[in-house]
């Protein structure tokens, strides 16, 4: 049980609220009402679900309700969960700079804010302009969440009146916010920081510097920019008057500036042989070098990794598990912190895949078998119950594995038809770069059993973390990295790659339990 308490919310959004109160409700369904993953119970006071009153004991839909009482108590069980732990961390894979003339040399102060900002969170990093050296970090989620969920339901936004006035001035808020907290655990003040630089896909670079992204929602899908962007800090934020802010620069519309970090995080462009990168997160990014050029793609695989819309699906914090094993029929499972078990995460969902087609609870075609121990939930249908208890159950159901088996798919047919574009396969890859906090937490051996990485040696595979904070990092503190940067990724050529001939084989091919590129 997750119980919230919420006063003075008399008129408001239930799922707007409870996210006011630090708490990320799901909306798979972008808030229509129609996916049931942002449920609470009511335990005191009432609400209005499209108009009718309910009251405790009720099962409602948050992103369907107005707040009714001066004082609400809801559960929120596994359809809400605490502000997940922001992905700070990072490994750089080129040398990092050494001292001498950075990015910022002329600005004023002696410290620069590293910022990533991502459609679901913020991270950022405070270091010294000079030294290199980091401060402070910290992270929170986009306070854009309050407004929507996902990048398309943000440009949706942008299309009514204050929509785009509204979502910058959110997410500048939380990146004061976040500077501030850094500032404080540093014992620095605002007038030691001198310099801003920022990553993010393409449309979170458009809200930041107020920009509208409504082009980039249709064919043909044009952002306004693409370029490097530089300007005082006085344009975005009073407070920031004096600051340098600078946005590295974005590839195309699908492909953004967050990617353009993480490649000089992996040192991408100087790497040997045939390499990729790829960012698994609400989409899968994917970069690959070959002798026959370099190219990229976004793969449509929504945020079923990530936990949306899954039965118990969650973000990785405290109870989350992480781990699954199946030993002669039983389970052994893990979660992180060692805490009791509240939902699952990507990597537990991953370990379930694999564990369970090795098993042979799972089909080829992520049906459960007759080995596995079924049971028909009233709410999830046909599942396996991997942990909780009677009134909330950790489960896997059919459906879960079905939006896994999609997500996978699209994230493995698009690298496979990028290969395709250079005739080559994943035995090829001489390096697999995986960037973003999830892919740090997985188990190697059983993305690739199934088929979410490429069947490649674990030895060729390097994780990343945060690539886009560490990239920023890494360009601001060398002067001749911006310039080398904008020029390599001038060379890479973005494939739409639903506009190619063998994606949709491809993806047919993957939606089974099988090794990337086994059935070509």
């Amino acid at each position: 049980m997750h119980t919230i308490t919420l006063s003075n919310c008399v008129g408001k959004n239930l799922s707007v609220c409870l996210r006011e109160h630090g708490f990320s409700v799901r909306r798979s369904c972008g808030g229509r009402g129609i996916c049931r993953s942002c449920e609470v119970d009511i335990l005191s006071g009432s609400v209005k679900e499209r108009g009718q009153l309910r009251g405790v004991g009720q099962r409602v839909r948050a992103c369907q309700c107005v707040v009714d009482s001066a004082c609400l108590v809801v559960d929120t069980g596994q359809s809400a969960d605490l502000i997940a732990h922001v992905e700070e961390a990072f490994t750089v894979l080129r040398p990092w700079p050494e001292s001498g003339e950075t990015l910022f040399a002329k600005a004023r102060g002696n410290c620069a804010l590293a910022v990533d900002i991502g459609t679901t969170t913020v991270a950022v990093k405070l270091f010294g302009t000079h030294t290199g050296i980091s401060l402070a970090g910290a992270g929170a989620l986009n306070a854009q969440t309050q407004v929507a969920d996902d990048v398309l339901s943000r440009i949706e936004a942008c299309a009514q009146a204050g929509g785009l006035e509204r979502l910058q001035s959110l997410v500048l808020q939380t990146i004061h916010q976040l500077a501030q907290t850094c500032l404080d655990k540093a014992q620095r003040d605002w007038g030691d920081l001198g310099a801003m630089i920022v990553a993010g896909n393409t449309t979170m670079g458009h809200l930041f510097w107020g920009e509208d992204p409504t082009p980039m929602g249709k064919a043909p899908f044009t952002p306004r920019f693409t370029h490097t962007r530089r300007g005082d800090g006085a344009a975005l934020l009073p407070e920031w008057a004096g600051i340098e802010v600078l946005s590295l620069p974005h590839m195309s519309a699908f492909i953004g500036a967050d990617i353009s970090a993480g490649l000089w995080a992996a040192d991408f462009f100087e790497a040997q042989g045939v390499c990729v990168l790829m960012d698994i997160g609400t989409n899968g990014e994917i970069v690959l070098k070959t002798p026959q050029g370099i190219f990229s793609a976004s793969a449509a695989a929504g945020p079923a990794f990530e936990g949306y819309g899954l039965s118990s699906g969650m973000r990785a914090k405290e109870g989350a598990l992480e781990s699954v094993r199946i030993k002669g029929g039983h389970l052994q499972t893990r979660t992180i912190a060692n805490a009791p078990m509240i939902g699952i995460c990507g990597s537990g969902y991953v370990d379930f895949l694999a564990e369970g087609a090795r098993a042979g609870w799972l089909s080829e075609h992520g049906r459960f078998t007759e080995n596995a121990p079924v049971l028909v939930h009233e709410t999830h249908g046909r599942c396996v119950v991997l942990g909780g208890d009677e009134k909330a159950p950790v489960v896997v159901s059919e459906a879960d594995i079905a939006n896994l088996l999609k997500a996978k798919s699209a994230i493995a047919a698009t690298l496979l038809t990028l290969l395709d574009k250079a005739t080559l396969s994943p035995s090829d890859l001489d390096s697999v770069f995986v960037a973003g906090g999830f892919g740090k937490h997985i188990d190697a051996e059983n993305a690739i059993s199934c088929g979410l990485l490429p069947d490649v040696p674990v030895a060729r595979i390097f994780y990343l973390g945060n690539a886009s904070l560490g990239g920023a990092c890494a360009v601001a503190l060398d002067k001749a990295a911006l310039p080398a940067l904008e020029r390599d990724i001038a060379t890479v050529q973005t494939i739409a790659v639903n506009l190619e001939p063998s994606f949709e084989d491809h993806f047919i091919d993957e939606m089974g339990l099988n090794k990337m590129g086994e059935n070509q």
